[in-house]
């Protein structure tokens, strides 16, 4: 890099660029910094080399081991999270433990509330026939705003009251919905309401989490993990134990649900 100083300028000035470029958006996805991975890994192996090249100078009798030491220290971190985002994605999500959960206790044609962020097909059998009817179904969200804030905008604590009377029995939460609400709380009031009122006045029958259980049970309001909308998926934090967000499950009681019926186990 000495011998060609404009290069060298060019290779470390274009990520830098790039990362200020991008984080003037609101929005954050870690593909998008795919572009710059080859310079950030160019840049990586000049600065082993040349840290290396300034150590044996002083250290001199460890000068055959340092190559080998650096890169084993600058590789360990992203290692360690490859592995641990291979072993957590190999196993089922939770999205497919809570689907077989409600297969085996919703009746087929039961009306279920189902928050839009789970994929359409969730609610639907292998032949692409609906299982239950969806809340969402027979009231669209309106999407202008975004699905999730759309949706969210909608609750209030006297749709519970509303789903009941309907017939509406089973209720499914997502962490990335009330995740959401709660981390800008300020944003939808109604819907912190809505979430803790069905935590008080719903019967939590199952919950599907992708944690481990030594980090603690989710709920809404309470975080295992800080809840980053655009980081949901990258299951950095050693705390995850499975793909997914937490899903949580919860049975009503009213006129149109079997008054205190008892919950299958």
């Amino acid at each position: 890099m000495r011998r060609d100083r404009l290069r060298a300028a060019l290779l470390a000035l274009a990520p830098l660029l790039f990362i200020g470029y991008m984080g003037r958006h609101e929005r954050y996805f870690a593909r998008w910094l795919l572009p710059v991975y080859p310079m950030l890994c160019l840049l990586a192996g000049y600065g082993v080399a040349a840290t290396a090249t300034w150590l044996s100078g002083r250290l001199p009798r460890a000068r055959a081991l340092l190559p080998a030491a650096l890169v084993c220290l600058v590789v360990a971190q992203p290692l360690i999270t490859t592995v641990h985002g291979g072993m957590v994605l190999s196993r089922a999500s939770t999205f497919s433990l809570a689907k077989r959960w409600l297969d085996a206790h919703a009746p087929p044609g039961a009306k279920v509330v189902i928050e839009p962020v789970m994929r359409p097909e969730w609610a639907y059998d292998g032949r692409g026939r609906p299982i239950w009817k969806s809340w969402t179904d027979e009231h669209p969200v309106d999407a202008s705003q975004g699905l999730i804030d759309g949706y969210a905008l909608l609750l209030s604590p006297r749709l519970i009251d509303l789903y009941a009377r309907e017939g509406y029995c089973w209720v499914v939460a997502s962490e990335s919905t009330y995740g959401r609400v709660f981390d800008d709380a300020s944003d939808a009031p109604a819907a912190v309401a809505y979430y803790r009122a069905l935590s008080r006045r719903g019967r939590l029958s199952y919950v599907a989490s992708p944690y481990k259980r030594s980090a603690g049970a989710p709920r809404p309001g309470r975080n295992v993990v800080k809840f980053e909308f655009d980081q949901i998926n990258t299951y950095r934090s050693m705390r995850y134990e499975r793909p997914g967000w937490a899903t949580l499950i919860y049975r009503l009681d009213g006129p149109g649900c079997g008054g205190g019926q008892r919950v299958p186990g």
